[in-house]
């Protein structure tokens, strides 16, 4: 342990931003129970390098912390500096983690907009939030654009169901789960 407190740093001051680097002393420092430490590293490697390499893994902890305001302002600045699905993706699910459902909604429809074909995942998250938001006709919409894949019949089985149709709603799941078995 004495060789290892005495390595990361040197380490940390030699190559600051070098991922490899940054990610293994915020481990080393994480188990030996000095998680201020880890979090400083993170926060210094970000600011002298402002990519999603750092700001994504801050906002991740930040959020592990509790520090929601802090991991929300990272997850948006990651999705408004460098858009893609993927960064309005995690921006959208950190809102449905805290039942923030129009903001999610919002989030999602801009993982849909960013890219010329979303991926299949990002456009059904955009489609069950809204149902889960109530806005079953935007859902519906939504979910148009998920016909021929595996997904298709789930997010519809997910609209039967919010409108109270359960037996549709089973039927048109147990089509789909055939489509996507390990569901």
């Amino acid at each position: 342990r004495a060789a290892a407190d005495a390595q990361y740093p040197k380490c940390l001051e030699d190559h600051p931003t070098e991922p490899l680097v940054v990610q293994e002393s915020v481990s080393f420092y994480d188990r030996t129970a000095r998680s201020d430490r880890a979090t400083e590293i993170l926060e210094a490697a970000l600011e002298q390098d402002p990519t999603s390499r750092f700001r994504v893994p801050l906002a991740r902890r930040m959020k592990n912390m509790g520090r929601l305001e802090e991991s929300e302002r990272l997850f948006r600045e990651e999705a408004e500096v460098n858009p893609s699905p993927d960064a309005w993706f995690l921006l959208g699910d950190h809102y449905v983690r805290r039942d923030m459902l129009s903001e999610a909604v919002e989030a999602f429809r801009e993982a849909v907009e960013v890219a010329p074909n979303p991926p299949p995942m990002i456009v059904f998250a955009h489609a069950d939030t809204l149902i889960q938001a109530g806005r079953l006709d935007e859902a519906r919409k939504a979910a148009e654009e998920l016909e021929g894949t595996p997904l298709d019949d789930l997010i519809e089985g997910r609209i039967l169901a919010a409108e109270g149709k359960w037996e549709k709603a089973l039927a048109t799941f147990a089509k789909g789960i055939l489509l996507w078995p390990n569901n």
